[in-house]
């Protein structure tokens, strides 16, 4: 019977109080980082205006593109912040695995969340006040999220910018020249 000289070692695990601080940190972190977002695309984002007329209220615009740029600027802040949690997290707790993975996918997905539901709120107009104000006054459009996939970029962002580099500088217990050999089953 033939005994290699050096025994490969087990695979590093994560201690489960350590993968689920990284869980509760990364859910927690982006969740809370949807205020300064909602917050910031309230500020940021374009909406439309009507102006009162005695038979109701009409675009100034007649083709307003003001809901089109909303939703882009929802995307880019959400998908700013998926992209560099991603790599933070990458960069910070990459051998934290699944819980590193879930953290960002579930803190995404409830950050944007929030995020929007910040935004519209701060970007709410009463209608009823508005129908009651004088001929010729300009009112702005409630702010909104036409596109709701848009929810979506920031997980998913915050994933892939985890997964490339992960691909591209593999860290863990296989090295890249021993990834080419298949394992042995002996």
């Amino acid at each position: 019977m033939i005994t290699p000289d050096v025994v490969p070692a087990a695979p590093p695990r994560v201690a489960a109080g350590r993968a689920l601080r990284v869980l509760v940190v990364l859910v927690g972190g982006l969740t809370a980082l949807g205020l300064p977002v909602g917050v910031l695309w309230w500020l940021v984002a374009p909406v439309a205006q009507l102006r009162i007329q005695k038979d109701g209220g009409f675009f100034v615009d007649p083709q307003p593109q003001q809901f089109i740029a909303s939703d882009a600027w929802f995307v880019l802040l959400t998908g700013a912040v998926g992209l560099a949690a991603g790599l933070l997290t990458w960069w910070l707790a990459r051998s934290s695995g699944y819980s590193a993975v879930l953290g960002l996918a579930l803190g995404g997905t409830a950050g944007a969340a929030l995020g929007w539901g910040v935004g519209s709120w701060l970007g709410r107009v009463d209608l009823a006040a508005a129908a009651k104000l004088p001929v010729g006054s300009l009112v702005d459009v409630p702010l909104r999220l036409g596109m709701h996939g848009a929810l979506v970029v920031e997980p998913l962002l915050a994933l892939l910018a985890w997964v490339v580099p992960d691909l591209l500088f593999p860290s863990g217990p296989v090295s890249r020249a021993d990834r080419s050999e298949p394992p042995s089953l002996g």
